[in-house]
């Protein structure tokens, strides 16, 4: 796949590097009744300008073929079966840059951002082609999701989607929810006995005497929830 884009960004710098190629371009889009598009060209630091760049040149491959097939030039122009790669590499990232436009818009919160990682990781490992160079590139986007958005730890983003209404509980598997939980109670009552650490009011027995029975309750109400809280995930995954 390195060397098709290789090839593709040669092809694209050709023609936005000279006047008299986009004319000619121009010309065959009018004769194949093509939409006149110019070919964009990809940007190092942005992923999804590789993606506008294989797209366009795709919408253009007739276009673009019969320019080559006609003019003499110092570079080749892609082979049927890396056209067919490039097509099938479109099809694959193209969810990708859906979400990507979605989670970079001005209207996106936090909370979305889990939802949006796990219907990526859903959508990849569903994926399959013949191809071996796809399923290749497919391996690794899916170790770059795991690397890069390991989210499922992150406090701030996990609390956000399970306090959305539109999402809640149904993004997090049930062994996933009950660690989040005992997380969050422990940090709760390791904040609650700083406070009270910082209240000189209280001699040492009684503030000791406080924090176990703090555990003690918190402890009990978590316990007694877990069984609700399973019931009602079996409920669900029955349905």
């Amino acid at each position: 796949m390195a060397q098709i884009l290789v090839k593709s960004r040669r092809i694209v710098t050709h023609f936005n590097h000279s006047n008299r190629a986009q004319s000619k371009l121009r010309d065959l889009q009018q004769e194949l009744n093509l939409s006149y598009h110019q070919l964009v060209q990809d940007v190092c630091t942005r992923w999804n300008s590789i993606y506008y760049m294989i797209s366009r040149l795709f919408e253009q491959k007739r276009a673009v073929s019969l320019y080559l097939a006609e003019t003499s030039v110092n570079f080749e122009n892609l082979s049927n079966e890396e056209w067919q790669i490039l097509g099938k590499s479109i099809e694959l990232l193209k969810l990708f840059e859906e979400i990507t436009k979605i989670i970079s818009s001005s209207c996106s919160s936090v909370s979305e951002v889990i939802p949006h990682l796990k219907t990526l990781q859903k959508y990849l490992e569903m994926y399959y082609d013949e191809n071996k160079e796809i399923m290749e590139m497919k391996a690794l986007l899916e170790n770059d999701l795991n690397i890069r958005f390991d989210m499922d730890h992150n406090k701030i983003f996990t609390l956000a989607t399970l306090l959305e209404p539109r999402y809640k509980q149904q993004f997090f598997e049930t062994e996933d929810l009950i660690t989040i939980r005992s997380q969050f109670l422990l940090e709760s009552l390791k904040n609650s006995m700083s406070d009270d650490d910082s209240d000189s009011g209280k001699d040492d027995l009684e503030s000791t005497s406080t924090h176990e029975n703090n555990i003690e309750t918190a402890t009990q109400e978590f316990l007694a929830m877990l069984p609700k809280f399973c019931i009602k995930k079996n409920t669900r995954i029955s349905r």
